[in-house]
């Protein structure tokens, strides 16, 4: 009697959370492929469109990649303007010994580091104060020659001047890059891929990388990195570059084997290579034939919710699953199939026969 009394209580208390769980909804971590495929109208977010991707309608639902052309007004450089924080190496030489400067047999007279003042002003030995700003080194040269032989202090003078290192004449990178600085533009046009790669390229994969240009007159332009290979865009003179880190990720759940936040390393990810990324689907829980994307498309100006369905029991679906590119944000959502949910409907049952069977063996 006792056994009976101990046998029905074990069963009333292993019967309670089976028929609450019978009662709600579901207990996935993710909806059914009913709940997905008939969504509830009460709810406004709910107005989506549900699209079974074929071999007919695959063309028309991939959206290609968009490539802008994005350019500056092309910069050419045939001479290029002492500026204010210049700093220059002048060298001066001398026909013959006995002058002022040395001759150019051994070398010359040199001054390494001349500093252009924010007057744009030179001070030179001998020479005083002379303005070269906004002048082309060849022009400075004559300028410092014309003044040793009008104040008769060489002879025959010759003058070389060269940059040494000039702000005016240079971009900065800054940002999510190895070696930040400025990047020097004196040798002509430069680009935004050059001047990242001569401060040691991007810390993180190019593909989760964007770039920000200010430019000197205000206007900004941004643009991903990889977009960088496939349309070059120009800088000018006191352009800001600035490069951030934007990791692209999708997240899988539902019945696969590695459910969760995954990163897109690669350039190009497809559903199937976000599947294998989430550890493919599980053998023993997932639904072949409800396999979804939900993507939202123009999210910051008009948003458009599409869940797109993949039959993967068919076998086109490798090929369709293979030219369907994954986009930044997508979900991935594989349904559970029936025999899961009639495996965790009747394991609680089963629990209850071992019970009984301990308490009251045959």
């Amino acid at each position: 009697m006792l056994n009976k009394v101990c046998c029905t209580a074990i069963i009333g208390l292993m019967m309670m959370p089976l028929l609450s769980g019978c009662a709600g909804s579901g207990s996935h971590d993710t909806p059914s492929a009913k709940a997905i495929t008939h969504p509830s109208s009460v709810n406004s977010v709910a107005n989506y469109n549900v699209v079974d991707i074929t071999a007919n309608n695959l063309a028309q639902n991939v959206v290609p990649e968009q490539v802008t052309p994005v350019s500056l007004t092309p910069v050419t450089v045939p001479d290029v303007p002492i500026l204010a924080g210049d700093t220059l190496r002048i060298t001066v030489y001398e026909r013959s010994d006995g002058g002022t400067f040395a001759p150019i047999s051994i070398g010359g007279s040199v001054f390494p580091s001349v500093m252009v003042d924010n007057n744009g002003s030179i001070t030179l030995p001998y020479v005083g104060s002379l303005k070269v700003a906004h002048s082309s080194l060849a022009s400075a040269a004559t300028m410092i020659r014309n003044a040793l032989v009008h104040q008769q202090l060489a002879v025959g003078p010759q003058v070389e001047i060269e940059f040494v290192t000039t702000p005016g004449h240079s971009v900065v990178v800054a940002g999510d890059v190895k070696t930040p600085g400025r990047v020097p533009t004196i040798g002509g046009k430069i680009d935004v891929l050059d001047a990242i790669s001569r401060s040691g390229g991007p810390a993180q994969i190019s593909n989760a990388t964007d770039i920000v240009v200010h430019r000197a007159d205000g206007q900004s332009v941004e643009l991903p990195y990889t977009q960088l290979l496939l349309s070059p865009l120009e800088v000018t003179d006191g352009d800001q570059i600035l490069a951030l880190a934007n990791a692209r990720r999708f997240v899988a759940m539902g019945a696969v084997l590695k459910p969760g936040q995954i990163d897109m390393t690669a350039r190009r990810t497809s559903l199937l290579d976000a599947l294998g990324m989430a550890g493919g689907l599980d053998d023993m829980q997932a639904d072949r034939t409800h396999v979804f994307v939900f993507r939202l498309t123009n999210p910051d100006t008009n948003p458009r919710p599409t869940v797109y369905r993949f039959n993967m029991s068919r076998g086109e679906s490798l090929f369709l699953a293979r030219m369907f590119p994954i986009q930044p944000n997508d979900g991935i959502v594989v349904s559970h199939s029936g025999l899961h949910d009639f495996e965790k409907f009747t394991t609680p049952f089963l629990q209850v026969l071992t019970m009984m069977r301990f308490f009251h063996p045959v």
